[in-house]
């Protein structure tokens, strides 16, 4: 376990943890080598951060059992502003939970979508055969995660949280890890700029020489595009280099990869490049956010107005229409009443009308006569 300027009362827990447990825990406060390493698993953790035993030993027969190089475990937050330890939705697909082989060549999907920690635990062996360097800072652990689980198939995957992790809003381990989590305004007052775009070429070239970045083209290329939107969000003291920095990426991008990014990125990560294209400062993209944020609710407008008028064009296209069929109707019944035929036939309905009103007339009579006949007889 690295010393990352541990607090001493951390410093007291790991003591104690090393009296009561069975496995050795060691604090190193220099560089690390492997020659410091005995057994034939690492767990690496950060020194702030809770750790189940149980789920450790756990982990640890998995990895026997199965013959791991990696064990991937799920971990929980404790959100140091509220509180309270919430557990990370993975979202990950049975077959990739219950799987004791995975590889990045099935379940790329998952891979990519995980929370992107370095606290799992790792073969020695398998560590030092791909040169991992372990003297890991908060920039590195993109780099690290995708360095070994995109360099063996033996991989197990473990649900059971092993690790509270602690997040602070200025926490770069997790919001490195979370590249497409969104929340509010971070404040983080240093921010090594060359170390973070370091870290990312890192990544692209390590896939590069894999022979596999083709491959996974629109999995890195909206990874960089989350990363460096989750970072925009922070205030810096240096943000000015930072922003300057961006913008030269952001053009190398579109020299080189415009293509690429045209094709594979999403429509939100589509937008933020299109908006680090012509900004050189925090001050320029949040303004241009903002005027898009305008255009779409004109364009929202513009839907509803355009909608409405259709709706009013059909409204009145159909009062038309109903207007123009009784007219039709209209003339019709006049070509009728007009005609020769109507007006020869008129004098016969009139006859029959008489006729009818005579025979009800005579009817009336007859019952009347009846009556009076009856009454005078009795």
């Amino acid at each position: 376990m690295p010393d990352n300027n541990c607090d001493e009362d951390v410093l007291e827990i790991i003591d104690y943890y090393k009296t009561q447990s069975n496995i050795p825990i060691s604090v190193m406060k220099q560089e690390f080598n492997y020659n410091q390493v005995n057994g034939e698993y690492i767990f690496l953790c950060n020194s702030k951060d809770w750790l189940s035993m149980v789920a450790l030993d756990y982990i640890y027969n998995i990895a026997k059992e199965n013959n791991s190089d990696i064990v991937l475990s799920s971990v929980n937050i404790y959100d140091e502003k509220l509180k309270s330890i919430y557990e990370l939705d993975y979202g990950l697909s049975n077959d990739f939970m219950n799987s004791n082989s995975l590889s990045h060549k099935l379940f790329s999907n998952e891979l990519f979508s995980m929370v992107k920690y370095p606290y799992n635990l790792y073969k020695t062996s398998f560590l030092e055969k791909i040169d991992a360097d372990l003297n890991l800072n908060e920039y590195d652990i993109g780099f690290f995660f995708f360095k070994t689980v995109f360099n063996t198939s033996k991989i197990s995957f473990s649900m059971e949280p092993i690790l509270n992790i602690r997040k602070k809003e200025s926490d770069l381990y997790y919001f490195m890890a979370n590249d497409f989590n969104r929340n509010l305004n971070k404040e983080y007052v240093s921010f090594d700029v060359d170390s973070f775009f370091k870290s990312m070429e890192n990544i692209k070239s390590f896939f590069r020489e894999k022979g596999i970045y083709d491959l996974y083209k629109y999995d890195l290329t909206n990874y960089f595009m989350n990363i460096y939107r989750n970072i925009c969000t922070f205030n810096m003291e240096n943000e000015e280099v930072f922003y300057k920095k961006l913008h030269e990426t952001i053009l190398n991008y579109y020299k080189t990869n415009h293509t690429d990014y045209l094709l594979n990125l999403t429509s939100p990560n589509m937008e933020f490049y299109r908006i680090l294209l012509k900004s050189k400062s925090k001050f320029e993209v949040d303004a241009l956010y903002k005027i898009n944020d305008l255009k779409l609710e004109n364009e929202k407008l513009s839907r509803e107005v355009n909608k409405l008028t259709k709706l009013l064009k059909e409204e009145k296209n159909l009062k038309n229409k109903e207007i123009k069929q009784n007219k039709k109707i209209r003339h019709k019944l006049d070509e009728v009443l007009n005609s020769n035929s109507w007006k020869l036939m008129n004098g016969f309905r009139m006859i029959g009308l008489y006729k009818s009103v005579a025979l009800v007339i005579f009817i009336l009579l007859l019952i009347i006569s009846i009556m009076i006949i009856l009454i005078i007889k009795y």
